[in-house]
């Protein structure tokens, strides 16, 4: 493994860091026809699948999904209430970035 694989920023190393974001774009896509995306309702559901995966399963691959899930969880939590980008709070309307 390349040593900047290894390397840590915080707690994380960057290869756990590439994992994370990977698994967290293939989720957030996934789920997003399920659940939505930029919501409450799709916020609470994945910080909610966060910690059911945590606790029902163990390991690496617990550790990467749980945290992936858990930081789009917190995206669409705090996106929810970002008006001009949200997909409002229940996940009612189409969003749209109109940020210039």
């Amino acid at each position: 493994m390349p040593k900047i694989l290894g390397a840590t920023a915080g707690q994380i190393s960057v290869g756990d860091s590439f994992m994370i974001a990977g698994t967290k774009i293939v989720l957030e896509r996934i789920l997003a026809k399920f659940v939505g995306n930029g919501s409450l309702i799709s916020g609470g559901v994945k910080l909610g699948g966060a910690f059911a995966i945590k606790k029902l399963m163990g390991g690496k691959i617990s550790d990467i999904v749980s945290t992936a899930l858990t930081v789009d969880g917190a995206e669409d939590l705090v996106t929810a209430f970002i008006p001009r980008i949200s997909g409002g709070l229940f996940g009612t309307s189409d969003v749209k970035v109109d940020l210039i």
